[in-house]
């Protein structure tokens, strides 16, 4: 799995509890005075953001995310608006197949 993004600042050590982090969320919400959202929301902008911006990172978000394949990343992380989602599965369909080309090419 990735990196840890909240640690315990008196352990060092990633919180475990979900609890721990729901508290932690939701003060740095309140100290940067953004209204209640979900961690999992910005999760979910953030990947589904960069794919549609730049097709060739689905490789770097899937590992990210901590997914075992990016097919789990397209199904969940690909806009919904159905233009986009078009425009982002044609950009990956040609990262797989340039991936697939470079691969042949080096065997």
């Amino acid at each position: 799995m990735g990196k840890e993004i909240f640690l315990n600042p008196h352990t060092g050590k990633p919180f475990f509890s979900n609890k721990s982090q729901r508290t932690i969320w939701t003060q740095c919400l309140k100290e940067l005075e953004i209204p209640h959202l979900r961690s999992y929301t910005t999760r979910h902008s953030f990947a589904s953001q960069l794919i549609n911006a730049d097709p060739s990172l689905i490789y770097e978000v899937s590992k990210a995310l901590g997914h075992s394949n990016i097919e789990i990343t397209k199904k969940f992380y690909l806009s919904e608006t159905k233009d986009q989602n078009v425009l982002a599965q044609q950009g990956i369909e040609a990262v797989l197949a340039k991936a697939a080309q470079n691969k042949k090419e080096t065997a």
